[in-house]
């Protein structure tokens, strides 16, 4: 069962070193739900919408930030894009380089 709430539990080394870089609990929280978002997004358990939800951005902001981290919005295997190609020249009337 998935809880509302996931305790992160920091050593305090890396509590330490947190604090020092001036990073507060918000902060980190903030973080950690972006890269748990980005993360079940890469792994297709979530759409970009309940990501960005997941992350508590809006879903323009968390497409930028997709952006600025080369996350591929659409990953197609091998014979997908075979596929999407064959597709594409068909429409053209079969126009395409073979």
């Amino acid at each position: 069962m998935i809880e509302d709430e996931i305790t992160l539990n920091l050593t305090d080394r890396v509590a330490e070193q947190l604090r020092a870089k001036g990073l507060d609990e918000e902060e980190l929280a903030a973080h950690v739900r972006l890269g748990v978002a980005v993360e079940l997004l890469r792994a297709g358990h979530v759409s970009v919408g309940l990501a960005a939800e997941l992350a508590g951005m809006e879903r323009a902001e968390f497409l930028a930030e997709l952006g600025r981290r080369g996350v591929p919005l659409i990953a197609l295997s091998d014979e997908e894009t075979t596929l999407e190609f064959e597709t594409i020249d068909a429409m053209l009337g079969g126009k395409g380089e073979s």
